[in-house]
């Protein structure tokens, strides 16, 4: 049994019940699960927000999250454990004070940090390495990706910043990003200020259980143009 919401124009919402056999879908759907259940041997986590702040842990990458989550799993254990958040791990100031000062290397962040946050490499703060940001899952909204790149690209850096577009070689993500990439490079104004896009895009693998796995990359690459005004 499946379910899905219809939104009318008046904001009234429906919500459908159906079965893949009433649109004679039966047998479709018995091949699709079928898949779905041969890919037992591919390990993908239940919770990829966790799983990727436990190998950065592993790897001696000291690393927080702003996320607005209220409940996150523990992959340090040989079998996970659910549990709730503590207060201090969402305290977004906090994290933000340690990242900037350098007690903490790693910030993973959803729409939660996409606006209100200051983390780039300025003169007033005590660390001023070079920001990274590795992008898993961009916003549909490009508002929202320009708000989340301008996190660690802002007034006062001391040396640009620079990112990288994460997916996997699935055609339903291939599209997404190139959707993107064109938006990107029809964006020219911004805040007042002229940027200036460039994208490479790397296809990398084409199988999910490549070991180790080699994620596409779409690499983009910023110029900021101070306006002149007369």
């Amino acid at each position: 049994m499946y379910h899905f919401t219809m939104k009318a124009k008046t904001g009234e919402k429906t919500v459908i019940t159906f079965k893949p056999e009433d649109y004679g879908l039966g047998e479709k759907h018995k091949k699709i699960l079928d898949q779905i259940h041969g890919l037992d041997d591919v390990d993908l986590p239940i919770s990829p927000i966790d799983y990727i702040k436990d190998q950065l842990e592993r790897n001696g990458v000291r690393t927080a999250e702003i996320t607005g989550r209220t409940y996150t799993v523990d992959y340090s254990k040989a079998v996970p454990v659910l549990s709730k958040r503590e207060a201090d791990d969402k305290n977004k100031n906090k994290i933000v004070n340690d990242f900037n000062s350098g007690k903490i290397d790693a910030v993973i962040l959803n729409s939660s940090g996409s606006t209100g946050l200051s983390i780039q490499a300025a003169a007033w703060f005590k660390d001023q390495r070079a920001r990274r940001m590795e992008l898993a899952q961009p916003s549909l909204d490009i508002a929202i990706v320009m708000q989340t790149l301008g996190r660690i690209n802002r007034t006062g850096q001391v040396v640009k910043p620079s990112y990288s577009f994460l997916s996997s070689p699935l055609n339903a993500e291939k599209r997404q990003f190139m959707v993107l990439s064109r938006k990107l490079q029809s964006l020219n104004v911004t805040a007042g200020r002229f940027w200036r896009f460039s994208a490479v895009f790397k296809w990398r693998f084409s199988d999910l259980k490549t070991d180790p796995p080699m994620p596409l990359k779409a690499h983009f690459f910023f110029e900021q143009l101070s306006i002149i005004r007369m």
